[in-house]
Order: structure tokens, then sequence, then C-alpha cells
């Protein structure tokens, strides 16, 4: 009898052993996900370090880019005050002084060109009421002297009809 019981507890051990080992491997369904989990994190940690190099990328250039500009701007600034600094000194005073005066007698000269212009508008305007007013005479002349072709036209068809009947 002792000999059946251990064959029990020996059965009783391979189901357990049995029971363990599947517990302890996961279907062949549970490893293809735990695969596709660790290859879909592995695509995650790919994406998070293509989008922080992108946005390092970006950093970069927006930074150099402000750098430039601010090397720029303070160029721009220095080549104003040495402009000012050479406009206030004597030596160029002159020269300034000139480029006013023609800058001032160029203005003249365009005013007077406007005021002559003003004044050629204003006179065509003046010539082109008479002209209008001329064009209309011409036209009601014109226009007699359509309706009479006309009457004589009208009169010619009412001859020859009248012709044509009695012949």
């Amino acid at each position: 009898m002792p000999k059946k019981i251990t064959a029990k507890k020996v059965e009783v051990k391979k189901t357990r052993r049995k029971a363990k080992a599947s517990e302890k491997q996961p279907s062949k369904a549970e490893q293809l996900k735990k695969a596709d989990y660790s290859r879909l994190s592995a695509l995650d940690q790919q994406m998070k370090s293509q989008r922080e190099k992108y946005i390092a990328l970006w950093s970069g250039v927006i930074f150099f880019m402000g750098l430039i500009f601010l090397v720029w701007v303070l160029n721009f600034q220095q080549i104003f005050q040495q402009i000012n600094q050479s406009a206030l000194s004597n030596e160029s005073n002159g020269e300034l002084k000139e480029i006013l005066n023609d800058l001032s007698a160029t203005f003249n000269e365009a005013k007077q060109g406007i005021d002559e212009l003003n004044e050629n508008i204003s006179e065509a305007q003046v010539e082109g009421i008479v002209i209008d007013k001329l064009t209309a005479e011409k036209k009601a002349v014109i226009d007699e002297r359509i309706k009479l072709d006309k009457f004589i036209a009208d009169l010619n068809t009412n001859i020859k009809y009248s012709q044509f009947k009695e012949n």
C-alpha cells in the first residue's frame, strides 16, 4: 500500500510541476505580445530620440540666428553713430549743407513743375468745355442732316414706288 501512496504523491508532484511550469512559461500568444511591446517600446524610444534631436537642431538654429541678428543690430548702431559724428564734425558740414541745398533746389523745381501742370490742366479743362460745346453743335447739325437724308430717301422711295405703280 505504501507504493500506491508514493505513486499518487509522484503524480501530484508531476502535476504541480506542470502547473508551475505552465505558470512560469507564458503561452506563445503572451510571448508574441511581450515581443511586440518590446518592439513598440524600442520604436517609441527611437521616436523620442529623433524628436529630441529635431528640437535640439531647431534650438541651435534659432540660437545662432538670434546671435547673428544681435551682432547685426549692434553693428548697425555703431554705423549710425559714426555717421552722426561725421555729420556733426566741421569737415563734412560743408558737404551736408551742399546736399541740403541741392535737395531744396530739387524740391523747388518739382513744385514749379507741379504748378505748371495744374495751370495746364485748368486750361485744358476750359478748352475741353469749349470743345464739348463745339462738338455738341456739330453733332446737332449732323443729326439734322441725317434726318434730312432719311426724309429724302423716304421721299425718293415713295416717288419710285408711285412710278412703279403707274407703270
